[in-house]
């Protein structure tokens, strides 16, 4: 041993810095269970707790569980006799040639490093960007995940995947997707791929390659879970030999979202866009009918229909104005001589209304001012003629639709009193 270490005994120096990076051996089948955070900090855990065991690990078997979703890093090249994983997180980052079969029944494991042996999944997650060197067998209940985000995970061996199984693939515009590189045969028994939805636009037609098996590929899928993407797009699944395909497809029409016949007449037009154009790809990627009818409200142009119908309204005090002129001296209030001339007149006016809406448009409201000048002309027989001009303003709001107009006019106008 080291100095002052008692010769007579054959005593030897501890090493803490090696105790500290958890086991080196476990001498009898070791059965954890974490639920205590290691001290200092680690920017990837924060949240529950964690552990690093950074030794070379030999021995006996080992059986990881953590309840409270703790997370446990074995970074040592490991050969100690089998794992099972029952709950929590064990990622493995070094190479491991462990003595046994390796058996997830519930929480995660996650391969970013080598693991040489065959893999069987009763249930939980299998994940990770590393390498594994074995057969995987992937069944009811149990998950697998490839990449870290996007990225590729590596079965050197034979996979299959049973009915009651989840295959978790991201996809994200406009190419890239997760994958899982089989470099001998994958048997598809039935399972289910999760769709998951990433940032980006989805081109309709897009094709996503996530499985490919170089010693061939059989069975298929039983479907796809497109939940995540959304009411308007879907993946269908496509197949060869040696490869799994995911295609971008529209799944229900932007029609059906909407409420109002205004609302689906913009959907239905929608709908008729080409799959390469723009304006359809954003409106497919929105996350509800409720978001996709609020988005036909802006684009059904109603707002040019809500402006006629006030120009309509509002037309009435022009008419008033000149119906008002042409009456001048036809009745007890407005008599005037009975000769021949000439008069001019203005008026202001400030005027508002609005529309109330209903089922299939919003309310509008607006309010303006005009001016009118004008001259007529009284005959010896009483007729007045006369012509009137002005300009004016309108100014008006389009309740829930986010909608606003103004209008400039100018008006000319001829008007004709008699009595007969």
């Amino acid at each position: 041993g080291a100095p002052g270490v008692d010769d007579v005994y054959g005593w030897g120096m501890v090493n803490l810095k090696k105790a500290i990076e958890g086991y080196g051996q476990f001498r009898v089948d070791t059965d954890v269970n974490m639920v205590a955070k290691a001290g200092g900090t680690h920017w990837w855990n924060d949240a529950r707790v964690w552990d690093v065991w950074t030794n070379d690990i030999s021995g006996a078997a080992f059986s990881f569980n953590s309840d409270a979703g703790g997370w446990l890093r074995l970074a040592g090249n490991n050969s100690f006799a089998g794992l099972t994983v029952n709950s929590g997180t064990l990622e493995l980052t070094g190479d491991n040639t462990l003595g046994s079969d390796v058996v997830v029944n519930g929480g995660v494991l996650r391969n970013n490093g080598t693991l040489r042996n065959k893999v069987i999944l009763n249930g939980g997650l299998y994940a990770g960007a590393g390498a594994l060197h074995g057969d995987f067998h992937l069944a009811k209940g149990g998950s697998i995940a490839p990449g870290n985000s996007i990225g590729t995970l590596t079965i050197n061996g034979n996979y299959v995947q049973d009915a009651g199984s989840q295959f978790f693939v991201e996809m994200a515009p406009p190419d890239s997707t997760d994958k899982l590189e089989v470099t001998g045969t994958a048997t598809l028994n039935g399972g289910t791929v999760v769709a998951l939805r990433m940032p980006g636009v989805y081109g309709l037609g897009q094709r996503y390659n996530f499985l490919t098996a170089q010693g061939g590929l059989s069975g298929q899928f039983d479907g796809v879970d497109n939940s995540y993407l959304g009411p308007f797009l879907k993946m269908v699944l496509a197949y060869d030999s040696h490869n799994a395909y995911a295609d971008v497809v529209r799944n229900a029409t932007l029609a059906s979202a909407g409420k109002t016949p205004n609302q689906q007449a913009t959907g239905a037009a929608l709908d008729g866009l080409v799959d390469t154009n723009a304006l359809l790809q954003a409106l497919v990627l929105l996350p509800s009918t409720g978001d996709a009818a609020r988005a036909f409200d802006q684009l059904s142009g109603e707002a040019h229909g809500s402006v006629r119908s006030v120009l309509a309204d509002d037309s009435r005090h022009l008419r008033n104005a000149a119906l008002s002129r042409a009456r001048t001296g036809l009745d007890a209030f407005t008599a005037q001589g009975t000769g021949a001339g000439f008069s001019v007149w203005a008026d202001y006016q400030s005027r508002g209304g609005a529309l109330q809406g209903d089922f299939n448009t919003a309310y509008t409201r607006y309010d303006g001012h005009q001016w009118l000048v004008g001259g007529d002309y009284q005959l010896e027989n009483g007729l007045r003629i006369g012509l009137f001009g002005g300009s004016g303003r309108l100014d008006g709001n389009i309740g829930h639709r986010s909608s606003k107009f103004e209008v400039r006019n100018n008006s000319l106008g001829l008007h004709v009193g008699g009595r007969w």
